[in-house]
């Protein structure tokens, strides 16, 4: 199944996994930043940017950043060659 998230025209196209409606990016955070779910979302995260950076995708729209920052697009990530 493909991430629901969508902004403007931009429709993400990556993989969800079985029990989810967003990918790891798009995913929001759980609450308790103590808890083992929160690590494991966060280094998720981490492991998949790191995996489009070296692929050379450098589109990260709408992505979750952390718990205090809200979503955005942003054109600093997105590359004008596209």
């Amino acid at each position: 199944m493909i991430c629901k998230y969508k902004f403007k025209d931009f429709k993400c196209k990556e993989t969800v996994d079985t029990d989810q409606e967003y990918c790891i990016l798009h995913r929001e955070f759980p609450e308790d930043p103590q808890s083992i779910e929160f690590s494991a979302v966060l280094s998720a995260k981490y492991d998949k940017v790191q995996e489009k950076i070296s692929k050379r995708d450098y589109k990260f729209v709408g992505v979750s950043a952390g718990p205090n920052l809200t979503p955005r697009a942003d054109p600093i990530l997105t590359p004008l060659d596209d």
